[in-house]
């Protein structure tokens, strides 16, 4: 787990629930988010990493892998080898892998980020604007 400042915390964790409840309104199932109010599902370890959330979609019933990040936190090599483990999860599953980030202002370095790394994000989720 990487340390944020605790405003940044805050909009992660902010986010994670964002992502969890929205799955929830699509009809997702297994939903599991690693998030204070969901610590009886937290999601199961991959690799060295336990994603953010996890869930099955409902309709194409394939697993989905989502990790949110914030702005100090997608250059970091943590971040890298979560999203290069999850990314490899997804595709050996048969899933997805989703990023979330707490701010839309973000997503630009964080495309620019995955991309320059060689990691395919099939779905971002992004909050508000800053």
């Amino acid at each position: 787990m990487i340390a944020r400042a605790t405003q940044a915390q805050t909009n992660h964790d902010w986010m994670v629930l964002q992502v969890a409840q929205e799955y929830a309104r699509q009809g997702h199932r297994s939903i599991r988010a690693d998030h204070p109010q969901h610590l009886s599902l937290r999601p199961a370890q991959i690799g060295d990493h336990i994603p953010d959330v996890t869930s099955v979609h409902p309709t194409q019933n394939i697993p989905i892998i989502c990790e949110v990040e914030t702005a100090d936190s997608i250059g970091t090599d943590h971040t890298k080898s979560q999203l290069l483990t999850f990314r490899q999860a997804a595709t050996r599953l048969g899933g997805v892998l989703h990023v979330g980030l707490p701010f839309k202002s973000d997503l630009a370095v964080a495309q620019a980020t995955t991309n320059g790394w060689g990691i395919t994000v099939d779905y971002w989720w992004y909050g508000v604007e800053r």
